[in-house]
């Protein structure tokens, strides 16, 4: 009988120490894009050919990896919310490199229309355009 005791003890202890971990983990915030080093620095125009060219291969290259992107800006859009979504110029008109700010970025207020840009963010992949996520601006 001491045995099963045992074993039940060890689960109890386990199934605690297992839901310690996740409710770690679900509450862990997610890490800060701005404090973090870029991992490729590339141009607005190469990224888009790269995933126009070989999607398969660039997203293995690129997606989930800290991107520093250069480019001419063509549009800034900001929503009510203040979430503002900057667009660099590619070689083709119907696609774009698109920028997501977070929330309470400042350095959003300098950018204008028609000038050049450093962003560094998390690109997720390429839709229409090629998406980079919780970006900010790289001086």
């Amino acid at each position: 009988m001491h045995l099963w005791k045992k074993i039940i003890l060890a689960v109890l202890v386990l199934a605690l120490a297992a839901a310690g971990y996740g409710w770690y983990q679900y509450q862990k915030a997610p890490p800060d894009i701005r404090q973090e080093k870029g991992d490729i620095e590339i141009a607005a125009v190469e990224l888009l050919k790269a995933f126009q060219q070989d999607e398969t291969a660039a997203n293995i290259k690129y997606v989930e990896k800290v991107l520093i992107v250069s480019g001419t800006v063509t549009g800034v859009q900001t929503t009510s919310s203040g979430q503002a979504t900057v667009y660099l110029q590619t070689d083709d008109m119907l696609a774009a490199v698109t920028c997501s700010f977070y929330k309470d970025d400042e350095g959003i207020k300098n950018i204008k229309t028609g000038s050049a840009a450093r962003i560094k963010g998390v690109c997720t992949g390429m839709l229409t355009d090629v998406v980079l996520n919780k970006c900010s601006l790289v001086e």
